[in-house]
């Protein structure tokens, strides 16, 4: 009991003395600001969101693995399934993780990664601030690691309103009963980004500086000029609503690899038309529509439905999930 007394406290000490030193190290791109919240609906978050794996998604990291010589890198989801029993799974870089997903989300927004390889589990996006996860069953030199959520607030990325969330990653080691925290790595996520930020000890900080999230540009991309890219937005593409689940206003994004007319229509799962959101001739390029369904039929109930985006040549369509 003493023993687990004493491993309670170490771990409060050390939080504690982890959030009085957040602010020193947080990037100028890492704003907190609470007026934030005024323009997120948080009766309607979707923790996905927080670590958005999805087909198409596009990030770029600015990092020194030199001093005063920075060096840039991508990370690309290539495509993304969900399975019978709701887990999504994204695959990567197809070189690096050849026919196997990189990441799985299941229902309770547990993330794993490589869930066919490693099986790590790596976050917990609707979790509570201080709960400890260990990452893995088997043992890291005779140590288990183990995920705390630290911390979280309202602010703007690529002056976006947002929510951070904080984790932290690290070991406990028991020398002859003196049990303390070793920190190997502080995370920050953010709502409608994912990972903005990875700082692994003793070494210099991953900064998101660019990305391609749902089709939308933000910040910067260095290692794509405009014209490459247009390659990314080069076939018909369909996203997922967000928020999802939403209880009034959702977004609907998509890709046009050329110019025409689309029509893009809500259906019920019996297959009966519950609006005809757009009908109209749309530019190549990304386009994004917002829906308010209770607006649309205010006896509508909560439950799935299917939005389906029709053109000349393709028909696409994805759930969404209605809470009244």
């Amino acid at each position: 009991m003493k023993k687990q007394l004493l491993v309670l406290a170490c771990v409060i000490f050390m939080v504690n003395n982890l959030l009085a030193q957040l602010d020193n190290y947080l990037p100028d791109y890492i704003v907190k600001d609470e007026a934030a919240l005024n323009y997120i609906d948080t009766s309607n978050i979707d923790p996905v969101m927080f670590f958005p794996v999805f087909g198409g998604n596009f990030w770029e990291y600015k990092t020194y693995y030199v001093p005063n010589e920075p060096y840039y890198f991508i990370e690309q989801i290539e495509k993304d399934t969900t399975l019978a029993d709701g887990t999504l799974l994204a695959y990567w870089y197809a070189r690096y993780f050849p026919d196997r997903p990189r990441y799985s989300i299941d229902t309770n927004f547990v993330v794993i990664f490589d869930p066919e390889g490693s099986n790590f589990t790596q976050f917990k996006l609707n979790t509570f601030i201080g709960d400890i996860w260990l990452e893995r069953d088997t043992l890291w030199d005779n140590h288990n690691m183990y995920y705390r959520y630290v911390n979280e607030y309202p602010g703007t990325y690529f002056g976006q309103p947002t929510i951070y969330k904080e984790f932290v990653y690290f070991v406990l080691i028991d020398e002859e009963g003196d049990i303390f925290e070793d920190h190997l790595a502080t995370i920050i996520l953010a709502y409608g980004f994912g990972k903005v930020y990875l700082q692994y000890s003793g070494y210099a900080p991953e900064i998101l500086i660019g990305a391609v999230i749902n089709g939308v540009k933000y910040g910067s991309l260095t290692d794509i000029n405009n014209s490459d890219f247009s390659t990314l937005i080069s076939e018909l593409k369909l996203h997922q609503n967000y928020p999802n689940p939403f209880n009034s206003f959702t977004n609907i994004s998509f890709n046009l690899p050329q110019a025409g007319f689309i029509n893009l229509v809500i259906y019920n799962l019996l297959g009966e038309k519950i609006s005809e959101v757009s009908k109209d001739y749309f530019t190549a390029g990304t386009h994004t529509l917002s829906v308010n369904l209770a607006k649309v039929n205010s006896t509508l109930s909560s439950g799935i439905y299917i939005y389906t985006l029709n053109t000349s040549t393709q028909i696409t369509s994805r759930k969404m999930v209605y809470l009244k």
